[in-house]
């Protein structure tokens, strides 16, 4: 929640803890995103290997300006998984980081058609 609350300048809205659940659901929101975090208290990694994934979760949203975000998470030192790259069809900017959790965010820009 840490990090999604600085690097993506969001904050919490609401942290619900349903009864009878081994579970927190915490909303945060700010300029860039709406992020639900879904957490148990007993979570682990499903494998000891944390080289090998037994699942891929991405998750992505679009920004106006992908640049100055990429410079900022570059001096913060973010992992980068991909890019940034450019694709024509849509024409978009990409870039896809890696949460502290090895969950991947694809967040994009749009691009004046070339």
């Amino acid at each position: 929640i840490a990090w999604y609350r600085t690097h993506f300048d969001l904050r919490i809205v609401r942290t619900i803890r349903p009864e009878n659940a081994n579970l927190t659901i915490t909303i945060l929101d700010g300029p860039l995103a709406t992020v639900e975090i879904l957490s148990r208290s007993d979570a682990r990694p499903a494998d000891p290997q944390p080289e090998r994934r037994v699942g891929v979760f991405k998750t992505g949203f679009q920004v106006d300006n992908l640049d100055p975000w990429v410079a900022r998470w570059r001096a913060a030192g973010l992992v980068f998984a991909a890019g940034p790259f450019d694709d024509d069809l849509p024409p978009l900017r990409s870039v896809i980081l890696s949460d502290p959790d090895g969950n991947l965010i694809h967040i994009t820009a749009p691009l004046a058609p070339r």
